[in-house]
């Protein structure tokens, strides 16, 4: 599902996308292509070990207060806001 998007470019640092892309498979998909994935967590999220840049996403958004403003705050604090602003402007038009 991801790998086409990732072959059809040429070098990419970071993807950002919705949390329907948090997966496993997606995250090792994106890292393969030596890029990092921007997605935001879901509320129940748990340190897994496994992921080391999620599980920092997770110590984050709990060091912050793990509510909703602190979810608010590392959306901006990572510049994933800024993906949804440009985003929303582009369906505004």
């Amino acid at each position: 599902m991801v790998e086409p998007l990732l072959e059809a470019t040429t070098s990419v640092k970071v993807v950002k996308a919705d949390g329907a892309y948090d997966r496993r498979c997606v995250r090792r998909a994106v890292q393969t292509k030596g890029a990092s994935l921007l997605t935001p967590l879901p509320k129940n999220a748990r340190v897994r070990g496994i992921d080391q840049q999620r599980d920092s996403a997770v110590l984050s958004i709990r060091g912050l207060g793990g509510d909703l403003c602190a979810r608010s705050l590392w959306g901006r604090l990572t510049g994933y806001s800024y993906k949804s602003v440009s985003g929303n402007s582009l369906f505004s038009l």
